[in-house]
Order: structure tokens, then C-alpha cells, then sequence
């Protein structure tokens, strides 16, 4: 499944209902997830046989301290590396029920409701197997994604460390001095055949705002826009982000963007971000945000020295 086609996959559940590890309606007479899993005394339903229908799920159980009790995911699911041994049931979008049910998990986890696990529902319900579903749409609901988990599983013992010292890399990220200096422009490339971009995505722009950065295109009311040249160069991104898994292809996309005239290629202020990294809403997607910010930090204090020197920045 190409970049362009999985990340718009994931955009486009921006426009569903937010939901954060939310059980049905009739799991909840069995337990309720506390607002605070990791003081609550509230007895954890010690989840043993769980599957993942999501990568990001994989990752944030693993970093919960679950990853044992994983019994089968989807073909995507490919970090940590313990998760490429794990049985395959789907590929995120197209799942073998049969197969699901066979497996006789005590919990399902799930990025977005489809078509399969609708009409699965009554039998779930008639078997007791809760579905639950995590779609972050900010930073921070990341570690509060594993401390839940790590109430689920009874882990909270690795969850809730791990999920504190999450919390802190983004607290230090938010900084007042990065803060109080200008707002860079970034635009973020998806795929370049078409091209596309992202538009208004909460989760997105909470990573940006969070380097103080803003996306160039964020008041499109598409998730995945196409992008035209003329209208790049028009909107003049002070930072070009592109999610390329080869240096090759990097390179294509830089020269590409130079013969265009796009002064932000033409100063060097382009960089690559893994999208397995940028675009998944797991724990990486920190480690993301800190690579990002470091771009941005870079060209801002470029374009700030070129001021003083009396040089005219990539943007005025």
C-alpha cells in the first residue's frame, strides 16, 4: 500500500467522531478505563489475548508493556521488531473475521470503525469481546494512550514511566523561547505523483504548532489536497518536508523543486521525515516531532542571522 494511499487513509478518519480508547457501550458495565489509570485502584480487566488492527496500536501496545499479549495484527503493523513475527488477519482495511473469531481474543483495538467490524458487532456483543477504538488528535493523548493501555493490561507498572518521560520530551518541546520567536511555514509532502499535502488535520497541526510552526496549507477543507506548482510557489513555504523512503527520491524531489523556483528548496531549508514515523499517531510520532522541530529551529535561526546581515530570507 503506497505512502500517499495510507496517509490519506489516516486523514481521512479526521473527519470521524473523536475517540480515545472508548469501549462500547455494552463493555462498560464491565469496566470503565479511569480518568487517571495510573493512581486508580480500580481493578484493571488484565487483558491477555488481544489483537490490533492498526500499527499505531502495536506500537502503543508494546510500549505499554503489552506487546506479549498481542496474539495477531494487520500486514502494516512493522515496529517494533517483535511485531513482524506476529500472526496477520488483514491489512487494516480488509479483515478475515473468520480468522479474528477463531483466534478467541479477550479485546479488539481498532483505529477507525469499518464496514467489517460493524457488522461484526452483534457478535462481539453476544461473546463479550470488547472493541476499542484510539485515533489521538493531539501530542498528548499519546502517552495518555499508554497509560490506559497499561491499565487494560495491568502493565501500568511500563506504561505509565514510559508515558511520563513522553509527556516531558513534549512539555520540553513546547518551550516559551521557542515560543516567542517568528512562526515558520511548513509544507508537507505526501506523495509526487500527484502531488498531495496534508490539510486541516488536528493531530498534524498540534506537531506543528508545538515547534511553533503552521501548515501551509491547513485551511484546505480536503485531508489530503493536491498540489499545483504555481500555487505552492504562491503560498511560499518557508520549510519543505517531504516523506520519501529513499535518498534518491529525496534528491529527485529537492531538484524538482529548485527548477520551480521555490525559494525555500533553493535555500536548502528541505528535509525528509520517515512517514512511518510522522504519520503514525504512536509513540514515534514524538521522535517525529522532535526531528521537526529541529528543521524548524534551523531555518528560523537561519533566516533570523540572514536578517541581521541585511540578506533577504527564503520568505520575507
Amino acid at each position: 500500500m503506497g505512502i500517499v494511499h495510507k496517509t490519506r487513509c489516516w486523514l481521512i478518519s479526521a473527519l470521524l467522531p473523536f475517540t480515545v480508547l472508548v469501549q462500547p457501550a455494552h463493555a462498560q458495565q464491565t469496566f470503565s478505563i479511569p480518568d487517571d489509570p495510573c493512581s486508580s485502584t480500580a481493578p484493571s480487566p488484565s487483558f491477555q489475548r488481544a489483537i490490533s488492527l492498526a500499527p499505531h496500536l502495536t506500537e502503543l501496545l508494546y510500549a505499554a508493556g503489552a506487546g506479549d499479549a498481542i496474539i495477531a495484527t494487520v500486514s502494516s503493523s512493522d515496529h517494533p521488531q517483535a511485531a513482524t513475527t506476529l500472526p496477520r488477519i488483514g491489512d487494516g482495511i480488509t479483515l478475515h473475521p473468520e480468522r479474528l473469531l477463531e483466534l478467541q481474543p479477550d479485546a479488539i483495538f481498532a483505529w477507525l470503525p469499518g464496514s467489517t467490524l460493524a457488522s461484526m458487532q452483534p457478535t462481539l456483543e453476544r461473546l463479550g469481546i470488547p472493541l476499542l477504538y484510539s485515533r489521538p488528535t493531539r501530542l498528548h493523548d499519546i502517552p495518555q494512550e499508554i497509560r490506559r493501555l497499561g491499565w487494560l493490561f495491568n502493565t501500568r507498572d511500563i506504561a505509565c514511566p514510559v508515558a511520563q518521560q513522553l509527556d516531558d520530551r513534549l512539555d520540553a518541546l513546547a518551550s516559551p523561547a521557542r515560543k516567542d520567536k517568528p512562526t515558520v511555514s511548513v509544507y508537507l509532502e505526501l506523495g509526487h505523483d500527484p502531488i498531495y499535502t496534508i490539510g486541516n488535520d488536528p493531530l498534524i497541526a498540534d506537531v506543528l504548532a508545538t515547534c511553533n510552526a503552521s501548515n501551509s496549507y491547513a485551511h484546505s477543507t480536503v485531508a489530503a489536497p493536491q498540489v499545483l506548482p504555481e500555487e505552492l510557489l504562491r503560498r511560499n513555504p518557508q520549510v519543505v518536508i517531504v516523506s520519501q523512503p529513499s535518498a534518491l527520491t529525496q534528491q529527485e524531489r529537492l531538484h524538482y523543486w529548485q527548477q520551480h523556483q521555490l525559494p525555500a528548496a533553493i535555500a536548502g531549508h528541505f528535509f525528509s521525515i520517515s512517514p512511518d514515523l510522522l504519520y503514525r499517531p504512536g509513540p514515534r510520532l514524538i521522535d517525529a516531532t522532535e526531528q521537526l522541530c529541529g528543521y524548524v529551529d534551523h531555518v528560523r535561526a537561519n533566516q533570523h542571522a540572514a536578517a541581521q546581515h541585511g540578506k533577504s530570507p527564503a520568505k520575507p
